[in-house]
């Protein structure tokens, strides 16, 4: 009896397992759906925004959709933070 209800258990766990990754999979198969934009919390032209495209750049190329690099300078950071 305890044999079955053991049985019973493993094959429920395996069952919802299985369905929750199925399930999981085709959500993630159409992610991201629209461009994906990176937010750099300082003006255009320096060293970070520099570093921020690049990684736009081989990060879209991965990803099937265009990176944007949206630029948010001011209060130190904190606007780019709340945008």
């Amino acid at each position: 009896m305890k044999n079955l209800m053991k049985l019973c258990i493993a094959l429920a766990i395996t069952i919802t397992m299985t369905t929750t990754t199925a399930v999981f999979t085709a959500i993630a198969s159409d992610y991201p759906s629209k461009p994906v934009q990176l937010i750099v919390p300082w003006g255009a032209g320096g060293g970070t925004d520099a570093l921020m495209r690049v990684v736009a750049h081989f990060s879209g190329k991965y990803l099937g959709k265009p990176m944007v690099v949206v630029n948010v300078p001011g209060v130190g950071g904190t606007l780019a933070l709340v945008s």
